[in-house]
């Protein structure tokens, strides 16, 4: 084999081996900051619900009921519905990872 040919081979190999690191490197770093992220994410969902909360409770009392305008009311049930579809998919997501991670936790054989 040409020695130029092997030289090739081999760096471009190498180069890949380096690829490869990196991207063990990154899964890593997900990997250890996923439970901060997903505490974020826990905590983001209980401020948003917490405050449609207060919202529909703003919306049971008549006398601010009255004063609100139709805007004011049609913007507030978009953004709940805006909401229950983001809800809607966190839950799929958890849902997946749940399974994958039971998948990965399953004996083999």
């Amino acid at each position: 084999m040409d020695p130029l040919t092997a030289a090739a081979t081999i760096i471009q190999v190498a180069d890949f081996g380096l690829s490869v690191v990196s991207e063990i490197y990154r899964y890593i770093d997900l990997y250890i900051t996923a439970e901060q992220r997903l505490e974020r994410v826990a905590k983001h969902v209980e401020l948003t619900s917490d405050l449609l909360q207060n919202v529909g409770d703003l919306f049971r009392d008549r006398a601010i009921e009255r004063i609100m305008t139709e805007s004011v009311k049609r913007t507030a049930v978009s953004t709940a519905k805006e909401c229950e579809s983001i809800l809607k998919e966190l839950l799929e997501i958890v849902d997946k990872a749940r399974y994958a991670l039971a998948v990965l936790r399953a004996p083999i054989g």
